[in-house]
């Protein structure tokens, strides 16, 4: 059964955190439009087993649905990695650029 996400979010966010606002939701459908029926009987659920408080529903000012396609997971040791590998290049691409800049100077010098 494929698998979906909504995003529901609020009409006044905030700027001191990421997601502030944002509340993201997984759960599998047949099809994208019984995925869009499943978000719009989660907001219309009233009492005890509500999903959403009225206050919550009333605040919120959209919400996305996406079909996930693929998925994959990461955890720190691959961002970990990917970050030292983009700070290696940068070290070389830097260390490359000086000893250009070096050999532009001498060649300047000696092919007088």
């Amino acid at each position: 059964m494929p698998r979906f996400i909504a995003i529901y979010y609020q009409k006044s966010g905030c700027d001191h955190t990421i997601g502030c606002g944002v509340k993201v939701d997984r759960f599998a459908a047949s099809k994208l439009d019984a995925a869009v029926l499943n978000v719009a009987e989660a907001l219309a659920k009233t009492g005890d087993d509500a999903e959403f408080s009225d206050e919550e529903v009333k605040s919120i000012h959209k919400v996305d649905v996406y079909e996930i396609a693929a998925h994959v997971s990461l955890g720190p040791d691959v961002w970990t990695f990917a970050r030292r590998a983009a700070q290696e290049k940068a070290a070389q691409e830097k260390a490359e650029a000086k000893e250009r800049a070096e050999l532009d100077r001498l060649k300047r010098k000696y092919e007088k």
